[in-house]
């Protein structure tokens, strides 16, 4: 795929790297709607390359990574110490 990829382009490509019985489960929380949407897409993104998916796990696993920063408080780029400075 030499296109940029959307969002829900990026969540079918996950779905397919986490394998079938973790896919469904996360499609058993879904309405039938986006179920059907991911599913076309699924289909439409299964020829990418390996270096396309292992780019779009990168993108989720450093958003999961600001997502837990931004839970306990800190920051991920720069100085993380400002609660530190000056104690």
């Amino acid at each position: 795929m030499n296109k940029e990829l959307s969002g829900a382009q990026k969540a079918a490509i996950l779905l397919r790297a986490i394998g079938e019985e973790a896919a469904a489960a996360v499609m058993k929380t879904l309405d039938p709607k986006d179920i059907r949407k991911l599913g076309s897409f699924m289909k439409e993104t299964a020829n990418i390359t390996k270096q396309e998916e292992d780019s779009v796990i990168a993108e989720f696993r450093a958003g999961e990574l600001i997502r837990r920063g931004a839970i306990r408080g800190t920051r991920i780029h720069g100085s993380h110490s400002e609660e530190g400075a000056g104690s």
